[in-house]
């Protein structure tokens, strides 16, 4: 087993790639629209998320099948825990996973799950479902997710394009006490999460004891405990320090939170 850490930018793009998949034991999507929106804001908190268990099935003489026939490409990763999240990072992105099955129409999954950004909120939450009433509200208070996140702020244009959002908020007479640069900053911080690191447990077990290790990991659905915390931060700090180290062996990680 080896770790490594990813952006939230890459898990994105490995999902709609087909670099990494879902295997044909794992369950669908279950999370609601209120499990995204948590986590949009422990992201947007900086809070650690967990790791995610990747499996490595290259040297495996059986064959793996992906859980949607539709993903035909022989992915050389496949996500065993992390599957929930990896799903709702790209509900966030706007950016239909490889794995998504065709029974499921993605455009009303990014209605239905649709997240904004309460750019007034003073205290949790900061996040929020966009209710009917929050679509019909025109003043900019509640700025899509997918919106900022699709800005690069390497680029100008998009930078101006912050600015002019920032600009829009201020002049609609949100954010009381707060100059439009700190509208701006805060704006920054949601487009920023791309750059959240998460880290990668990569194991090359084979293919039955992925399954078992699956299974321990579906058997309970409890919350990220201080002690994962401070694992995936502590694994985070070496990966950073030392990315070609595998101590991964040593963490253990019962609880599901995919």
């Amino acid at each position: 087993m080896k770790y490594s850490s990813f952006k939230i930018r890459e898990i994105v793009g490995h999902a709609v790639s087909g670099t990494w998949s879902i295997p044909e034991f794992k369950r669908g999507f279950i999370w609601k629209p209120a499990h995204v929106r948590d986590f949009a804001e422990a992201l947007w908190l900086n809070y650690p998320v967990g790791s995610m268990l990747i499996w490595d099935g290259a040297m495996q003489k059986r064959p793996i099948h992906p859980k949607n026939v539709n993903d035909a490409k022989s992915a050389p990763l496949w996500l065993v825990d992390g599957q929930q999240r990896t799903t709702a990072l790209c509900i966030l992105a706007g950016r239909e996973p490889r794995w998504w099955s065709a029974d499921q129409n993605w455009k009303d999954i990014i209605r239905r799950y649709e997240i904004r950004f309460d750019i007034g909120a003073r205290k949790p939450p900061f996040f929020v479902q966009a209710t009917a009433a929050i679509l019909k509200n025109k003043t900019n208070q509640y700025i899509a997710v997918q919106k900022l996140l699709d800005l690069d702020l390497n680029n100008d244009n998009d930078k101006m394009a912050l600015s002019v959002i920032a600009k829009e908020v201020k002049a609609n007479g949100l954010c009381r006490g707060m100059a439009a640069t700190g509208v701006k900053t805060r704006l920054k911080r949601v487009s920023r999460i791309c750059e959240h690191e998460i880290v990668g447990i990569i194991s090359d077990h084979n293919l039955k004891q992925l399954a078992e290790i699956s299974a321990l990991l579906n058997s309970k659905q409890t919350p990220v405990s201080n002690a994962d915390m401070a694992a995936a931060s502590l694994i985070l700090k070496r990966c950073r320090n030392n990315p070609s180290h595998s101590e991964a062996a040593s963490i253990k990680r019962p609880q599901d939170r995919t």
